[in-house]
């Protein structure tokens, strides 16, 4: 019996099921309701402590991070032409400039055994395209990701 008021206590401060997941659980286990209503409410208030003295500390913490796809994408709409036309030396432009942001930003190389043991190789793919398609330059620069991303099995991590 005392595994599940533990089971039911530890479920109660599960987020989204807390006490009305844990309270039908606990009855469902055979557990008095009003013992049910009881752990379930300790257990929800648990947390509570946690989060309202870390909970902030952690969201400072996070507001001067950046998400890698983020500062991928804000470097292509830095030097995003106007309009809704691009030509071939315009997404070059784009995508060695979305690679410079992400290098400045976590300065990982090949080797390192991250993403862009893919990225930089797709880069360079499309910066040596000579051609004019873009079906060509992005299968091009998807071989030359996913050659990278095979490499990259063979490195030993450098971080």
């Amino acid at each position: 019996m005392f595994l599940r008021y533990m089971s039911v206590f530890f479920l109660s401060m599960v987020p989204l099921l807390e006490l009305r997941g844990a309270i039908p659980i606990a009855v469902g286990l055979g557990i008095e309701p009003v013992h049910a209503v009881i752990v379930c409410a300790i257990g929800n208030l648990v947390p509570v402590p946690f989060i309202y003295f870390f909970a902030r500390k952690f969201l400072v913490w996070g507001l001067d991070k950046k998400y890698l796809w983020n500062t991928w994408l804000d470097g292509m709409q830095e030097e995003a032409p106007e309009g809704s036309e691009i030509d071939m030396a315009g997404l070059k432009t784009i995508f060695a400039k979305a690679l410079e942001e992400l290098d400045d930003m976590s300065g990982a190389k090949v080797g390192d055994k991250t993403m862009m043991d893919a990225v930089i190789p797709a880069s360079a793919a499309i910066a040596a395209y000579p051609g004019e398609s873009e079906a060509e330059l992005f299968t091009l620069a998807a071989q030359a990701a996913e050659e990278g991303a095979e490499n990259s099995k063979n490195f030993a991590c450098a971080l």
